[in-house]
């Protein structure tokens, strides 16, 4: 699946075996618009975890002095407090500001089962807050929460980046960067977590087209 900006057309014809083991083009939908109304100044990126989405996340920051929100790094309950908007953020979701207390005096882990159930209020006051406070700056939100859990409607007819990396090779990032290893395991362990991994990614595969599709019947 990518969209080629030459022919402004989005191909569908990836089957979910080559998602697996293929990386194909990065899709980019409404990407255009980005920054040039109030309704359109924040880009959405997302993609398996370990597909590069935070690695296009800063670049794009960078090249567009855009205000950058990680919702991974978000639902660890550890934001940038320097960050200006962070504060905002807090008065429009206090629920996510009691998670991060919460985080903070060990009451709760990072990344609890808590935090999944306020993402969507989360990705909600950051799109108000982006909407109010300095219309004519560029925004981008990035995670893969972004089509497991957060509501189509946010993102519909808005700038979208997916990353095309497969899931086998984000697999494979996300094991170096955190640091986890299947090598070493004993096999039925090994196993174990391999099936687990596969899981996650039939899951996300399926929710992923799923927004694609979406996204590309409302374009039409």
């Amino acid at each position: 699946m990518y969209y080629d900006k030459q022919t402004d057309i989005l191909y569908d014809n990836e089957p979910a075996m080559e998602a697996l083991f293929l990386s194909t083009k990065d899709i980019y939908i409404n990407y255009e618009a980005w920054g040039k109304s109030s309704e359109n100044n924040i880009l959405f990126i997302t993609g398996f975890s370990g597909s590069g989405k935070t690695t296009l996340g800063y670049k794009e920051a960078n090249n567009h002095y855009a205000v950058y929100y990680s919702i991974d790094h978000l639902q660890s309950g550890k934001p940038n407090l320097s960050n200006p908007f962070i504060k905002d953020i807090f008065d429009r979701c206090p629920e996510y500001k009691e998670f991060c207390i919460n985080v903070s005096n060990g009451s709760l882990p990072p990344h609890s089962s808590e935090s999944i159930k306020i993402i969507p209020k989360l990705i909600s006051s950051i799109i108000e807050s982006a909407r109010e406070h300095y219309p004519n700056r560029k925004y981008i939100v990035e995670g893969f929460q972004l089509y497991s859990y957060c509501p189509a409607e946010y993102i519909l007819g808005k700038p979208l980046i997916v990353k095309g990396t497969s899931a086998l090779k984000s697999l494979m990032r996300r094991l170096k960067r955190d640091d986890e290893s299947i090598i070493h395991l004993n096999p039925l362990t090994s196993y174990l977590k391999i099936m687990r991994y596969y899981k996650w990614f039939t899951y996300d595969n399926k929710h992923m087209k799923s927004l694609i599709k979406t996204m590309k019947e409302y374009k039409k």
